[in-house]
């Protein structure tokens, strides 16, 4: 016996199932977090070539070029003044200014607060812990300095503290990063030692990154949809997994939106002491008087590298999301 008000009932309701997983799929997962990949620098690992990769990606109306020049730094939502967070991306120059936060927290009595562990948050409960555990006091002054990438403490509950970061021009970031990992301490350099001994060690150690860049050894050439070591647009952007993948443009879209939206500064190595004036007339609460101290330098990297033209045009197209975000942080607070 045929049953027609079965029909009737069961399209519609597979028609919007089917609506709602396609939905769904279409969705960047927001809440799945990812490891910052440590990468040893070794020229005979051989990574895949991926090629290029279609990522279904969540269209972000907000993020359109028209809305981020109209919206203005620092959004309406409640902030603690009494909090901070210094958001350390490597080779920027972190760790002088760190350096120069803690001699004034010193000085005022702001409780200094860093974990290193805190580098490779790979879980939303290691985010949460962060929030509810290390600001559970409003009303006391504290500042966490380490390489953290952006929490949005929304998410958690918790009332967002202030946040500091800093970035560098990415061709000199680049520069310093390849001269960083091959120092003898270094576990990059040890790993290889103990893998390929000492002369394919040293080989790696003193091979000249226009060497590197020519060849397009793993180490030089970044692929798009790639995780690498993270960069300014990862930390800025924070731990959704596609704030990791090299050229992302949503990545990019998201670390723009942040600075706009909860950052009181990002800072720019190679304007230092404007960045220092700006940070303490945007937080004088906490970092007055930064911009009268001496600027040290913490953790330089010797040996200056000298990079052919060659080098430098491939490189900087590699880098070119990085430019993007470098510029517009430049222009964000140093146009006021």
């Amino acid at each position: 016996m045929r049953r027609p008000w079965l029909r009737l009932v069961f399209v519609p309701i597979s028609g919007f199932l089917i609506f709602l997983f396609a939905w769904n799929y279409t969705k960047l997962p927001e809440h799945q977090i990812s490891r910052d990949h440590g990468i040893v620098m070794d020229p005979y690992i051989n990574v895949p070539d991926i090629g290029s990769i279609s990522l279904p990606l969540r269209t972000m109306r907000e993020l359109d070029r028209k809305g981020l020049e109209a919206r203005s730094i620092q959004s309406e939502f409640k902030r603690n003044p009494n909090h901070l967070v210094f958001a350390r991306v490597p080779k920027t120059g972190s760790s002088t200014i760190a350096f120069l936060m803690e001699e004034i927290f010193r000085r005022t009595n702001v409780n200094i607060m860093s974990n290193p562990r805190f580098r490779w948050i790979s879980t939303q409960k290691d985010q949460e812990f962060f929030v509810k555990g290390y600001f559970s006091r409003p009303n006391e002054k504290e500042a966490f300095l380490a390489h953290i990438r952006f929490i949005d403490f929304r998410a958690f509950n918790g009332t967002p503290p202030i946040w500091i970061s800093q970035v560098r021009d990415p061709l000199e970031r680049f520069i310093s990063r390849y001269n960083y990992v091959r120092r003898r301490e270094r576990p990059d350099y040890q790993t290889l030692l103990k893998k390929r001994g000492v002369l394919e060690a040293e080989k790696w150690r003193n091979m000249s990154l226009d060497y590197c860049v020519s060849q397009g050894l793993p180490e030089c050439y970044l692929k798009p949809g790639q995780e690498y070591e993270p960069s300014p647009i990862t930390y800025l952007c924070g731990y959704d997994p596609e704030c990791s993948r090299h050229g992302s443009r949503w990545a990019l879209e998201k670390a723009k939106a942040n600075v706009l939206e909860h950052f009181s500064m990002v800072c720019v190595l190679e304007d230092i002491q404007q960045s220092l004036k700006i940070m303490e007339r945007n937080v004088p609460q906490l970092l007055r008087d930064i911009s009268k101290q001496t600027v040290p330098q913490k953790n330089k990297t010797p040996r200056p590298t000298q990079i052919n033209e060659t080098t430098t045009e491939i490189l900087k197209s590699n880098l070119a999301l990085e430019y993007d975000l470098y510029e517009f942080v430049k222009a964000t607070f140093f146009s006021r």
